[in-house]
C-alpha cells in the first residue's frame, strides 16, 4: 500500500515538474550571435505563473510566465563583443538550469530562399577560419498555421576552418566579408528550403491580398475542391503534406515555410535580409512582381523595422535547354525594378557565372562577395566600396547607331574585344545579334542589317554570352529600352 502510494505520488511529481521545465525558443543555441546595439528578447514557456530569471552578461531579469505559459524578457542593449559568455535561464518550479554557451554580441542577418541559398560551402571554405562568425540553421517546417516557435531546436555552427564546408555557400562568404571589414562577430539565421516558391515563403494573408488572381495558388486550392469529390488514393501511407488535393499539401505550399521558419523569427532582432530565390517562379515572372514587394513590405511589418532586404539576382542559366529563351532575363527585370523601386533595397547581379549548365551556380563565394559589398556599401555607408557593376543611364539613337550610357565606374570587356550580349531592333521589333564597342562611359551598337534602330537589348536571354564589366571586374546589369 505504501509502496504503491509513493510510487503514485513520484509520478504526479515528475509530471509537474515536467510541466513546470522551463522552455526557450528553439532559435537560441550554443555558439549563436545576438544582435548588438538593440534591446534584446529572449523567449520561450514555462508552467503558468512561474518566475523566470534569464541572465546574460552580468544583468539578471525577471519575469512571471503568463496563464498560457509564455515568457519574454527584454535584456539591454549590448555592444559588439567577441568574448564568449553564457545565457541561463531558470525557471522557480524547476531545478534544471538552461544554458547556453559560448555566445557573442554583433551583427545578425537573415538568409532566405531556396537551394542556391541553403547549398554547402564545400571543403573550398575550408581553407579559411573565421570562427566568429556564425550560422543558425532553421529546420524545415511548414505548418497549416504560423507556429509560435521553430519545428526543433536551431544548430548553430561557426566559420572555422573544421566547420565551414557544412555552412551555407553563400550566406558563409557574405558573412565573411562583413566580419573582414567590420571586424565584429557576424551571425547569419538561415531560413531556406530546396525547390519552394515564394508563395510557401510569404504570409497567406499577404498572399491573397497581393494577388487574389494567382495562378499558382488559385491551381492548388482548385485540386483541394477537387479531392473533396475525388478523395486522393495513399497507398504508401505518405503524410497528407505530401498527397496531392489535401488541404495540408495545398497550405504547405501556400504560406507553409512562413508559418514554420519565418513566423517563429520575427521577435528576433535582425540587422537586414538577404533573398536568393525565384527559380522556381521564373515563368510566373509578372505575378512574382506583385509577391515580391509584398513580401518585402510584410517582413517589415512583421519585425516594425525597415529592415536592409538585398536581393540576389538569378545567373546566367540554360533553362529547359533554351538559351535564348526570355523568361529567366524576365525574372531578372522583375528582381532589379523591385531593387530600385522599393525603399532599402538592393541587387546583386551574377551573370558572369561560369555554369550556365548548372541549376546551382558553383562559385558562391562570389555571390556571397557582392552581398557583402552592398551591405558594406548601401547598409554601413562604406562609400569607398564598389557595390555593382555598370547600370543602363540611357540611351540615343543616332542614324544606325545606339548610343548607350551607363552608370557605375570605367566599362571593360571581358571578351578583350569588342562586346557581347548586345541585341538591337528597328522598328519591325525583330531583334539580332549587335555589334558593341566601349567608348568612354558610352557602349556604341550597331548591326548591319538594322539601319534604324529603335530598340536595344543587354544580355537579355536565359543564358546571355555577356561580357560587360566595370574596372573592378563587376558585370553589368540586363536592360531593355523597349517594353514589348
Amino acid at each position: 500500500m505504501h509502496l504503491r502510494w509513493f510510487t503514485v505520488s513520484l509520478s504526479l511529481a515528475l509530471a509537474v515538474n515536467a510541466a513546470a521545465a522551463v522552455h526557450v525558443a528553439n532559435i537560441f543555441n550554443d555558439h549563436m550571435v545576438l544582435q548588438r546595439d538593440e534591446p534584446m528578447p529572449v523567449w520561450g514557456s514555462a508552467g503558468p505563473g512561474e518566475e523566470v530569471t534569464v541572465a546574460f552578461g552580468g544583468a539578471h531579469r525577471k519575469t512571471t510566465a503568463a496563464a498560457d505559459g509564455s515568457w519574454l524578457v527584454q535584456l539591454d542593449a549590448l555592444p559588439a563583443s567577441a568574448e564568449p559568455r553564457v545565457l541561463t535561464v531558470t525557471g522557480s518550479g524547476s531545478s534544471k538550469v538552461v544554458e547556453f554557451n559560448n555566445i557573442l554580441v554583433g551583427d545578425v542577418w537573415l538568409a532566405g530562399g531556396q537551394s542556391n541559398m541553403a547549398t554547402s560551402a564545400g571543403e573550398a571554405a575550408a581553407a579559411a577560419d573565421t570562427p566568429l562568425v556564425r550560422f543558425g540553421i532553421v529546420p524545415s517546417y511548414y505548418p497549416a498555421e504560423a507556429a509560435a516557435d521553430l519545428g526543433g531546436r536551431s544548430p548553430w555552427k561557426n566559420g572555422s576552418s573544421r566547420t565551414a564546408a557544412g555552412c551555407p555557400g553563400a550566406a558563409l562568404y557574405f558573412a565573411r566579408g562583413l566580419h573582414g571589414e567590420l571586424g565584429i562577430p557576424i551571425g547569419v539565421i538561415v531560413s531556406a528550403t530546396g525547390g519552394t516558391r515564394i508563395e510557401a515563403w510569404l504570409r497567406r494573408a499577404a498572399l491573397d491580398a497581393a494577388s487574389p488572381e494567382n495562378r499558382y495558388r488559385n491551381g492548388l486550392l482548385a485540386a483541394v475542391d477537387e479531392a473533396k469529390t475525388n478523395p486522393p488514393a495513399n497507398p504508401e501511407n505518405k503524410p497528407p503534406s505530401f498527397i496531392r488535393g489535401t488541404p495540408e499539401w495545398a497550405s504547405a505550399r501556400l504560406g507553409g515555410r512562413f508559418n514554420g521558419m519565418l513566423a517563429p523569427l520575427t521577435r528576433f532582432p535582425v540587422r537586414g535580409m538577404i533573398w536568393y530565390q525565384g527559380e522556381d517562379n521564373a515563368r510566373d515572372h509578372a505575378d512574382y512582381a506583385k509577391l515580391l514587394p509584398a513580401f518585402i513590405t510584410d517582413l517589415r511589418d512583421l519585425w516594425n523595422r525597415p529592415l536592409p532586404f538585398l536581393i540576389v539576382q538569378l545567373p546566367s542559366y540554360n533553362a529547359d535547354r533554351q538559351p535564348d529563351g526570355t523568361h529567366w532575363a524576365a525574372m531578372r527585370e522583375v528582381q532589379e525594378t523591385v531593387a530600385r523601386s522599393v525603399a532599402g533595397c538592393g541587387l546583386v547581379v551574377t551573370l558572369d557565372n561560369d555554369d550556365p549548365g548548372e541549376l546551382h551556380p558553383r562559385n558562391k563565394h562570389q555571390v556571397g562577395d557582392r552581398l557583402a559589398r552592398l551591405a558594406l556599401h548601401q547598409v554601413y555607408g562604406r562609400d569607398e566600396v564598389i557595390a555593382s557593376g555598370p547600370r543602363f543611364a540611357g540611351i540615343e539613337f543616332t542614324g544606325p547607331r545606339a548610343v548607350v550610357t551607363f552608370s557605375g565606374g570605367g566599362l571593360v570587356s571581358t571578351s578583350g574585344h569588342g562586346l557581347t550580349g548586345f541585341q538591337i531592333a528597328g522598328a519591325d521589333r525583330k531583334f539580332v545579334t549587335a555589334h558593341g564597342r566601349i567608348e568612354h562611359n558610352t557602349v556604341i551598337v550597331s548591326a548591319v542589317n538594322v539601319p534604324e534602330p529603335v530598340a536595344v537589348r543587354y544580355a537579355w536571354t536565359n543564358a546571355p554570352a555577356a561580357s560587360l564589366t566595370n574596372e573592378a571586374g563587376l558585370p553589368a546589369a540586363p536592360f531593355r529600352t523597349d517594353s514589348w
